[in-house]
């Protein structure tokens, strides 16, 4: 909304001081928006950065899984084949005991 300044200042100018006051507001609201969507734009990067790092400890752990879950059923192969039927884990009888 104009002020009483503002409109007096428009008067006195006529059509192209409110044609200029209309092209410096809307050339304000432009720059406000661009300073909108950079920083935006700065936050996605920041966020896609952040995201693929994650996913990569996501990829590497899963990886390292994999191979724990392997070595683990490689184990089971050869006790069964050297005719272990089961191992008593420590701390197992404790456990069932409580």
């Amino acid at each position: 909304m104009l002020d009483v300044d503002t409109a007096g200042s428009l008067v006195q100018f006529g059509t192209a001081g409110l044609i200029g006051w209309m092209w410096l507001t809307e050339r304000r609201e432009a720059a406000t928006g661009v300073k909108h969507l950079r920083e935006a734009h700065e936050r996605i990067v920041h966020e896609k950065t952040s995201l693929e790092a994650v996913l990569g400890a996501v990829r590497e752990n899963t990886r390292v899984l994999e191979q724990i879950a392997e070595a683990q059923r490689g184990l089971r192969d050869t006790m069964v084949a050297m005719g272990v039927e089961r191992v008593r884990v420590r701390g197992e009888s404790e456990r069932r005991a409580g």
